[in-house]
């Protein structure tokens, strides 16, 4: 009995150091249609992930930790950038190729104590094909009754939304 006592604790005592660990990979968000204004994007649009950086990171909260790095990261902002501009593109004509230079340095949910709410933050970089550089930080509060993977993807719509309303990054499409 007590050798399985001893074995009960120990196992108890990993679980607790260890924690419940997930990996993180980013969704494509649902973008309510009145969040985006229409575009005129003119030519076609090619998105570039320039984050090199494959280091696992974690987002924790309440024992939980979630796995992630933000070269894949950076393919999710990248994927829902893509489908929202198709979605809203009103296909006005023919133009030069356009190229989206993006790299997600960070993105990160925190709890407070006592809170019923997520801190969540974004910070993106991106290039457009004529030199210029757009840094998107965006922050949202999250509810803590939601999944921590809605979180982080509702997050990264929160910095697509913030690109795709930047006055350079629009200008730089459609012209």
């Amino acid at each position: 009995m007590k050798g399985r006592l001893n074995s009960l604790a120990l196992a108890g005592l990993v679980s607790l150091i260890a924690g419940c660990s997930h990996t993180y990979t980013p969704s494509v968000y649902n973008i309510k249609d009145v969040k985006i204004p229409d575009l005129n994007v003119k030519g076609t649009v090619d998105y570039v992930n320039n984050q090199e950086d494959i280091e696992t990171k974690f987002v924790k909260a309440s024992g939980h930790k979630w796995a992630y790095n933000n070269k894949e990261v950076t393919d999710g902002f990248n994927t829902l950038l893509e489908k929202e501009i198709s979605v809203r593109d009103l296909k006005s004509g023919d133009g030069d190729a356009k190229k989206l230079v993006s790299k997600v340095n960070d993105i990160d949910c925190t709890v407070g104590f006592g809170s019923y709410v997520r801190n969540c933050k974004i910070s993106v970089e991106i290039e457009t094909g004529d030199g210029n550089i757009v840094n998107i930080d965006s922050t949202q509060g999250s509810p803590i009754f939601n999944a921590m993977e809605g979180s982080l993807d509702g997050t990264i719509a929160i910095a697509v939304i913030e690109a795709l309303k930047h006055p350079e990054i629009v200008s730089y499409l459609e012209m």
